[in-house]
């Protein structure tokens, strides 16, 4: 019998149609109505968790360079996502080899710190640049206080959404939708 979690299927449609994802007891099993690949426990290097949004992804890597991206991206798989990642570390944790875990991506830094500096931009940069009317300054204010706490918060929260290890016993809350 199949250990819960032991099966992932996201649902993206396009002409690949559903990718179904197995756990065996050697290996992670990719499938598609066109094409399968599978990559063996003991050759995973590395496990990658991000969540953007109801976005989350696990991505593998192999030793000799190999990817396997698992992932979901609607609320209704979130749990059945979850439930295989849980899987997945576990299995990985029993395989014996030798494996990197890190969640984050510098890509949520970016963001983060490019809506800080537009935020910052706009705020302090419009005045001077165009005259605002007086029925606008309320707004502007508000603006100017956004990008106070943005100035602030803006570099704690690329700190948070920085990549960073994580201890495959307990998976980062944060890595899932």
């Amino acid at each position: 019998m199949a250990e819960e979690g032991s099966v992932f299927t996201a649902n993206v449609g396009g002409q690949d149609g559903n990718r179904t994802f197995s756990l065996t007891e050697t290996g992670v099993r990719y499938e598609t109505p066109k094409a399968s690949a599978e990559i063996a426990l003991r050759d995973v290097a590395s496990v990658t968790l991000v969540s953007i949004g109801d976005i989350g992804t696990c991505t593998l890597r192999s030793r000799s360079g190999r990817e396997m991206c698992v992932s979901q991206g609607d609320k209704q798989h979130a749990a059945a996502y979850r439930a295989f990642v849980v899987a997945l570390h576990r299995q990985l944790m029993g395989s014996g080899g030798e494996v990197t875990y890190t969640t984050g991506a510098w890509i949520k830094v970016a963001l983060i710190l490019v809506v800080a500096a537009l935020l910052l931009a706009v705020g302090f940069g419009m005045e001077h640049v165009i005259e605002v009317p007086r029925r606008y300054e309320t707004k502007l204010m508000l603006v100017k206080g956004m990008a106070l706490i943005g100035l602030v918060g803006g570099p704690l929260l690329a700190y948070w959404a920085r990549p960073r290890p994580y201890d495959p016993r307990a998976l980062p809350g944060d890595a899932f939708p």
